[in-house]
This record gives C-alpha cells, structure tokens and sequence, in this order.
C-alpha cells in the first residue's frame, strides 16, 4: 500500500481549493463533448477582433537581442506610457514610471513595499476575485469595503473609513470598477484621499479598463494621475490598453508629494531590480504597441455598447433586472430571487449548455446577481442571452 504523503508547503497556499460545483460541472461538459455558449470570456486574442499587422512588425525590433538591465524599464518605454498619459490630459513624468511584467505582478510588488507580513489593504466588494489570492501570496490580509446599488453603484464611503485599522496600509480603488463597471466619483476619490491622508494610508488605483467608457456620467473621475496628497499607485497595462495580455507588460504610475514619491520609486526600483520580469523585445516595442491601440479599442467598445443593448433588450420586461453599466467588459444581471447565483448558473451550465458566472465570485451582498463578459462575439452573445431568457421562462 502506499502511503500518503501530505506535501509540506507553505501556508500562503492555504486558499488553494478544489474546483467548485460549477467548475466541475463546465469540465464534465467540456470531456462529453457537449458545445457551450460561454458568457464568461475576456481574452481579446480568442473573441474575433481584428489586430492590425504592425503589431507583430513591431517586435522585430534591431535591439530586441540586447540585454541592457533597467530596473525601472527601459526609457523609451516608460516615455510611450507618459505620453498615452498626456493623450488623456493627465501629467505623469516618464521617471515615475515603472514596467512590471503585468497588473499582477505590480500589485505584488506594491504590497512588498507598502505592507509587512500580516499589515491589511482595503479591497472593494464586489471586485476582483484575484486580489485575495494576491495578497494571501504576499502574507497581507485583504479587507473588504462595500460599493452599493442605488440605479447606479457607489462606494459606501463611510463603510471605506471605518474598515481602516491600525494595521492598514493602503486602499485600493478599481477604476473602473470589475466587474460593477462603475467610474470613481469626483467625490469618492476626494474621501478616498481624505481617508489616507488623515490614516497616512497609501491609494492603488486599478485603471486597467478606463479606456472602455460605455456610459460617462458628468462626476466620472476617467483617470486619478496628477497630484493626489497621498502616495497613489495607478496600475494598468498592455492587458487591457492594447487587448494583448500575451505580451506580458504592465505599470505603475507614480503620483504624490515629490518626497514621498521619490521614496516609493526608490523602493519599487529595488523590488523590480531583484526581479528584471519585463521583457526586452515587448518595452522596445512598447511606443508602437499602444500606438496601434486606438483601432482595437474602437472594435472593443462597439462591441460592449451592441452586446451591452441585446442583453438589455432581451431582459427587458422579465423578471431579471440589468443593472447600470458605466464602463469595463462585464454585464450584471439581477436574476429573480427564487434562488441563489450559484443555482441559476448550475442551471443556467445544465439545462441551457450556457456558461456564466455567479456572483459569489465577485463578494456581491446580494445571492442572485450573475455577471457575463460583454466581449463575448455577438452572435454567442445573444444566442447564451436568449437561452438565459429561456431558463426564466420556464422556472
């Protein structure tokens, strides 16, 4: 007989699970053959748009054999970023600047310079699930503050205030938000600011899917780049700017008090030099990258807006509800309450062969809310939709 071994690994790896039930199930599908309608994607390579020919002349570049470390990347990479910057009329200076391999990866090097093993970071909810997970691998613990739904998502701002703790090190703000869609208000980034500055709190501002507006309300704060009273931290990257998650480039904008910020380089200039992640082929080829942006942008956009008005339509009248979407790649739709997310999307995968996620995912309060990818091609888009109609129907 053999024995069992238990694996003695660390316990940062604790949140490591098997897959859930729906998880499951999509796999056994998936190994009978059975095609699904997935709602679920958001990897532009794989979602029919069209990517010009220069971006892959772009990489064949006469110095991409070369190897000349720079911590921070290369200049003329961190340049392009300040100028993408200055194309939304915001000022960031190309030393403030710093290319990590991808938004992951800048998360974590933030958390190495701002938290000690144990310190917290404020996380809004709904979000992303792969924060915890990020943070969990960093040794730091993930609070929760809530965002709520009134015809429009807001972020409770005194919930924000009171999460603080003497262990908290930073607030993290989504921009917008994933998967709510909603802008950061003019006066949640001025409670935001007030908060850090009164708990000497830094602010991580995700900005990765602040090209994609679908809606701008008058108080939309499109991006916080200038001069905030904090240590501010915007992320974003080629992942989303550019619909090229394969190649693997991201960064930090730096903004702040010109001593504090200085500081921080510094700091996240050691953490990158211990690392050297980014690539040289992708910072040389940067400049033309986000160049060739504008045109995967506008298919990208077309596409949310039409598969964005065909859910809309198509739940309109039912007992379903969309809920406002402002910006980003993801839909809510509030199903009915008779029963919970991770039921209707059992069902949904089940009886419809048609794949979307559960709020759980995401930390929504409520139990029946299930979020699709409005990147989904348009003809899969509406087909999952009216299947999805279909299950109300006949619940």
């Amino acid at each position: 007989m053999t024995e069992e071994v238990t694996p003695n690994f660390s316990s940062r790896l604790s949140w490591a699970s098997r897959p859930n039930a729906l998880a499951r199930l999509q796999c056994s599908k998936a190994h009978l053959g059975v095609p699904l309608l997935d709602l679920t994607q958001s990897n532009p390579t794989t979602t029919d748009f069209v990517f010009p020919p220069a971006l892959s002349a772009a990489l064949d570049h006469p110095d991409a054999m070369s190897y000349e470390p720079a911590p921070r990347g290369l200049p003329t990479a961190r340049q392009a970023v300040a100028d993408y910057y200055a194309a939304k009329g915001a000022a960031v200076a190309s030393d403030d600047v710093i290319l990590t391999c991808s938004s992951s990866e800048a998360y974590t090097n933030l958390f190495r310079l701002l938290a000690d093993p144990g310190d917290e970071v404020l996380v809004p909810s709904p979000g992303y699930p792969l924060f915890d997970d990020l943070a969990a691998l960093e040794s730091v613990v993930p609070v929760t503050y809530p965002a709520v739904y009134d015809q429009r998502w807001r972020i409770d701002v005194d919930a924000l205030a009171a999460a603080v703790s003497a262990r908290t090190r930073a607030v993290i703000a989504v921009n917008p938000n994933n998967p709510t869609g909603a802008w950061l208000t003019r006066e949640a980034w001025d409670a935001i600011c007030s908060i850090c500055v009164t708990h000497n709190l830094a602010a991580i501002v995700d900005e990765v899917f602040a090209d994609f507006a679908i809606d701008l309300p008058e108080d939309a704060l499109t991006t916080v780049v200038g001069q905030p009273p904090m240590p501010t931290f915007v992320i974003s990257g080629l992942a989303k700017v550019a619909a090229l998650p394969q190649m693997k480039l991201g960064w930090i904008a730096v903004c702040g008090p010109p001593a504090l910020r200085v500081a921080a380089i510094d700091g996240l200039e050691l953490i990158a030099d211990t690392f050297l992640s980014v690539s040289t082929p992708v910072q040389l080829a940067l400049p033309s990258l986000l160049e060739a942006r504008h045109d995967l942008q506008a298919q990208i956009r077309s596409r949310l807006r039409f598969n964005l008005a065909s859910l809309t339509a198509a739940v309109d009248g039912r007992a379903a509800e969309v809920l406002t979407v402002e910006a980003g790649w993801y839909a809510i739709v509030r199903m009915p309450d008779w029963h919970n997310d991770e039921d209707w999307a059992l069902r949904l995968l089940i009886e419809q062969d048609v794949l979307m996620h559960p709020g759980f995912l995401f930390d929504f309060a409520e139990d029946h809310c299930l979020v699709c990818s409005l990147l989904t091609p348009q003809s899969e888009f509406a087909a999952g939709v009216a299947r999805l109609m279909d299950l109300i129907a006949a619940d």
